[in-house]
């Protein structure tokens, strides 16, 4: 579905590889522009609403999944 839902030209073609639909709010993306020298890519959020635009939503995927398991603490608790 992510490779094949959204034109190549919004996403892959200008260095975002989607990896996950990121609920109602869009897909997330590795950055790969944005090459932090250890191939550790920023993700940002694209909605195809706005598909020329990219938030920034996390440092690279160990800030995610950090993140993400803080959450999931937070919510056990």
């Amino acid at each position: 579905m992510i490779f094949d839902g959204f034109p190549r030209e919004f996403l892959i073609d200008k260095g975002y590889i989607p990896f996950i639909n990121w609920s109602d709010w869009g897909l997330l993306c590795f950055d790969t522009n944005r090459n932090q020298g250890d191939n550790n890519y920023p993700i940002v959020l694209w909605d195809h609403e706005t598909a020329e635009e990219f938030q920034d939503q996390y440092q690279d995927f160990y800030d995610l999944i950090i993140k993400l398991d803080e959450k999931g603490r937070k919510n056990i608790s």
